[in-house]
């Protein structure tokens, strides 16, 4: 989700390279049933400003096997930004792909390398736990991510469609800063209800959703 971050500058597009869909495959359970990831599935949020309106689907449409045999659920992205005239001016469209291992939520933006991926959740949730992406080595060069996402709070929050009790709130802190870059609320069977993004220059709640059981 830091790639939101960009949405004022960059317009990301996901791809479907090397997606290979299997007959007998084996699926990954979701960690401890907290993060509802099952083809179907979708989240909606929404923000209103002043200034704009700003929309993002996320929606969960296929399952399939990336590089190395790793089971993954693809998920879609869509945003819309548009200011108080109505006027649509900007839309992206993205994918990336998301599976259980080791008590990590991963999402994979790049089918053809599995070992770059970003930690959305590490369980089990607790105030005070945190997580940082291990560093990779490419080519000759090792990489170091410059985020460390950490567990806040728990928090009770109110969207446009109702209140949700123990939201676990988590930050994600760029190093050498005391600010956050993101904030978001998770709802564990539910997801994520709520995101603030760069100091509230974005900030967007659930609006509607689907979970099937």
């Amino acid at each position: 989700m830091r790639k939101i971050l960009l949405i004022f500058c960059v317009v990301l597009i996901g791809s479907y390279l090397g997606c290979d869909k299997k007959t007998h495959i084996f699926k990954p359970e979701p960690v401890v049933g907290y993060y509802p990831l099952k083809v179907g599935n979708f989240w909606e949020y929404r923000d209103n400003s002043t200034l704009y309106e700003y929309h993002l689907r996320k929606e969960v449409v296929d399952f399939c096997l990336i590089q190395g045999g790793i089971g993954v659920y693809r998920v879609k992205y869509f945003s819309t930004y548009i200011l108080s005239s109505d006027t649509v001016v900007q839309k992206n469209e993205w994918l990336t792909y998301q599976t259980f291992i080791d008590n990590e939520v991963r999402e994979f933006s790049d089918l053809n390398n599995p070992d770059e991926y970003e930690i959305l959740l590490r369980f089990p949730l607790e105030v005070g736990s945190s997580w940082q992406e291990p560093p990779r080595q490419m080519d000759s060069v090792w990489t170091f991510s410059i985020f460390i996402d950490s567990v806040v709070a728990v928090d009770n929050v109110t969207t446009p469609i109702g209140k949700f009790n123990d939201c676990y709130r988590i930050r994600s802190s760029m190093w050498g800063f005391e600010f956050p870059q993101v904030e978001k609320w998770f709802k564990p069977q539910l997801g994520f209800v709520k995101y603030r993004h760069a100091l509230g220059m974005l900030e967007y709640s659930l609006i509607d959703y689907k979970i099937i059981k």
